[in-house]
C-alpha cells in the first residue's frame, strides 16, 4: 500500500512477513496472519518494529515541519495586513530559537 501525502511525497511503510497460522475453535477454523508478530524476541519482528518506528517518526517530522511552515506564513500575512510588525518580529525570532 502506498500513500501520497499533502507534502507530495510518496511514502511506503515496511511490510511485515506474514505466515498464516490456522487454529480451530469450536469446530471453526480461524486464520491468523499476524501470529508471527507475537514473538517479540524474533529478530525479524524486532527489525520490523524498528522500521515502523522510523517511518512513523519521519512522517511526524514532515507533518510538523509542514504545519510549522503554514503557521509561520499565516502569522506573517496576518502581521502585514494588520500592520502588526511586533507579531512579525516574534515569528522571525522563533526561527532562530529552534
Amino acid at each position: 500500500m502506498t500513500f501520497i501525502s499533502c507534502l507530495g511525497i510518496s511514502q511506503k511503510p515496511a511490510q511485515a512477513t506474514s505466515i498464516i497460522a490456522i487454529d480451530e475453535y469450536h469446530g471453526q477454523k480461524i486464520e491468523d496472519p499476524y501470529r508471527t508478530l507475537e514473538n517479540l524476541e524474533d529478530s525479524t519482528v524486532i527489525d520490523w518494529l524498528q522500521e515502523q518506528g522510523k517511518y512513523a517518526f519521519n512522517l511526524s517530522q514532515k507533518i510538523f515541519t509542514f504545519f510549522y511552515l503554514q503557521l509561520r506564513i499565516y502569522f506573517i500575512v496576518f502581521a502585514m495586513r494588520n500592520h502588526l510588525y511586533f507579531a512579525l518580529f516574534i515569528v522571525v525570532k522563533l526561527e532562530y530559537i529552534k
